[in-house]
């Protein structure tokens, strides 16, 4: 889940061609695309770039490692609340729509983690 705070593509950042996912935009807003080509020519003349998205990264492994240990004690209830919660972070809304079929993956994703 990616809102503002990050980016899709961080694979390029580690020296990765291709990455093992794909990206799902499920609401609305704005971003910013760029070609793999023009991303890796200006990420390897930026340090601030690189410095950036070196944290970034890091910050993500550590995103992860909590979501494991939450995957791993929580109950199913409590790891959908995280979800929903970490949503509304990234819509900036206390509330937002969402289809039936959306909650149905939502669901399925939540407890298979």
């Amino acid at each position: 889940m990616v809102g503002n705070e990050g980016m899709v593509g961080m694979p390029m950042a580690l020296g990765i061609g291709v990455s093992a996912v794909r990206a799902l935009v499920q609401g609305s807003g704005t971003a910013m695309l760029m070609t793999a080509a023009r991303f890796r020519a200006d990420f390897k003349k930026n340090m601030p770039l690189q410095r950036a998205l070196f944290r970034y990264t890091h910050l993500l492994i550590v995103q992860v490692s909590q979501t494991a240990a939450c995957n791993r004690f929580h109950q199913t209830e409590a790891r959908l609340a995280r979800w929903l919660l970490m949503t509304s972070d990234r819509v900036h809304a206390d509330e937002f729509l969402a289809t039936h079929k959306f909650w149905r993956t939502c669901w399925a994703y939540v407890e298979s983690a």
